[in-house]
């Protein structure tokens, strides 16, 4: 099935729970966390978490795949929208 064929209920219109930015991208266009998993293949514990767990850093692979994702569906979105992220520092090569 593919994700257009699907109909999602809005995301965030419960209780007042914390959101992330993702979380609050998800809500803005009346999407829901299943359709973030459906399009980016990643677990939903994991969706779950960038969307509601402000302290929660993703690795550099998963911002990766999720931003991937979102402009796959015509999002117009980049990995600084969502994360203090810095590619000179992206990986630490000291050896100490």
């Amino acid at each position: 099935m593919d994700v257009s064929d699907k109909t999602y209920r809005a995301y965030g219109e419960g209780i007042g729970n914390e959101q992330t930015l993702i979380g609050k991208l998800l809500r803005h266009n009346r999407l829901n966390q299943q359709y973030l998993v459906d399009i980016s293949k990643v677990n939903k514990n994991t969706i779950s978490k960038l969307c509601t767990d402000i302290e929660f850093t993703p690795t550099n692979k998963l911002m990766s795949r999720i931003i991937g994702s979102l402009r796959q569906q015509n999002h117009d979105v980049s990995v600084v929208d969502f994360w203090n992220y810095d590619p000179l520092n992206a990986f630490d090569l000291s050896f100490g």
